[in-house]
């Protein structure tokens, strides 16, 4: 009896063995999303930091970003001082981008794909900026140049991008950090000096807003559409003025079935907005429908009321209502983690519990 007792402990423990590096391999798989900061941020070393060392022509001395007036064939030179923070020599890359527009409205300096939007006429990364990599010795610092030329062009509007900053060698030391406590974070760090280049008669370009599709979708695991609208002028919307109410309604009635309002939003010159409308808990049905959106932009900033019409089919409904695609996936990763954890938990009160009662039988009487 004593003899079996104590092949069943040997057991748990192997099965606790067993099961432990599976259940940390549960939590310690994620990748997590690019982490961008912008110069103004103030927060922890992440191991470098760029500062924009701002040019003649700027007036924003202490501004942590560019802004510049340029003319028709005119030219600018960009300085920006890295600072190796570490105790060992970083690779650095500096790639120029254009901004983007997310569908909660906030201007996104962080796209290094070559696609760009259809309405733009000068493209901020292809009029002298160029991705270089350097290296940066331990506990130094250098100063990177770019040169932008507008050419010669009646052009006049905005150009918003940056000068976006990462590092392979600092994204694996905070792995390694990580690693070593049992969790596989990945972070990606990047660090985003926005640009803002005034070209010409900028203050003669107005934004114009459109809706160029709306197409159902699954968001957060509910069935909704997602309208895009696109401002597709060399002009901002800024100051965190603009609102958009969206409604969505039957073709040809009034009664409003989905609404969505977002307030406090910016728009990036020639970008768009993926904006969600979703059905919540609603099952979706097939049949004609309209999208309106009233868009304001406060005070006396210009408005826009702009109607779509669209279909959803049969099919289109029955996928979106099993949430098959464009499901929130974070939910589950969670539920993984919480998952593993309780099992972790039951497994260790399961040894824990059999231990003791294995050692209460084996505990001589006196």
């Amino acid at each position: 009896m004593l003899a079996l007792k104590r092949k069943t402990s040997r057991f748990q423990l192997t099965v606790l063995v067993f099961l432990l590096p599976f259940l940390m391999s549960l939590i310690g798989f994620i990748e997590t999303d690019v982490s961008v900061a912008y110069a103004a941020d103030t927060g922890p070393d992440i191991g470098f930091r760029v500062t924009p060392i701002p040019p003649a022509n700027q007036s924003e001395k202490n501004a942590p970003w560019f802004r510049v007036n340029l003319k028709s064939g005119q030219s600018e030179q960009f300085q920006i001082q890295v600072d190796n923070t570490t105790g060992k020599e970083i690779t650095v890359y500096c790639a120029p981008t254009v901004a983007t527009t997310n569908d909660l409205g906030e201007i996104q300096y962080d796209n290094v794909t070559t696609a760009r939007d259809s309405s733009l006429k000068l493209n901020f990364t292809q009029l002298g900026p160029k991705k270089v990599k350097f290296i940066v010795p331990a506990k130094k610092s250098i100063v990177v140049s770019q040169s932008l030329t507008i050419p010669k062009t009646q052009f006049n509007g905005v150009l918003y991008g940056s000068f976006l900053f990462f590092s392979e060698d600092i994204d694996q030391m905070h792995q390694s950090k990580t690693s070593s406590k049992g969790v596989g974070l990945i972070n990606h760090y990047r660090l985003a000096v926005a640009t803002v280049v005034n070209v010409n008669n900028a203050e003669s370009a107005d934004p114009n807003i459109r809706i160029d599709r709306v197409t159902p979708v699954s968001y957060r695991s509910n069935p909704a559409v997602r309208a895009l609208f696109h401002n597709f002028e060399p002009q901002v919307i800024a100051g965190q003025n603009m609102t958009i109410n969206a409604r969505v309604t039957y073709r040809g009635s009034k009664k409003v079935l989905y609404k969505h309002t977002l307030g406090q939003m910016n728009f990036a010159p020639n970008s768009t907005i993926d904006f969600p409308i979703s059905w919540g808990s609603t099952r979706m049905h097939p049949g004609d429908y309209t999208l309106r959106a009233h868009i304001t932009t406060g005070g006396a900033g210009p408005s826009w009321n702009l109607v779509k019409n669209f279909t959803i089919t049969g099919s289109e409904a029955n996928r979106f209502n099993k949430g098959e695609k464009g499901a929130d996936y974070n939910w589950l990763i969670i539920f993984l983690i919480i998952a593993a954890l309780m099992l972790l938990a039951i497994v260790i009160a399961w040894v824990y519990r059999a231990g003791k009662r294995n050692a209460k039988i084996n505990t001589p009487t006196k």
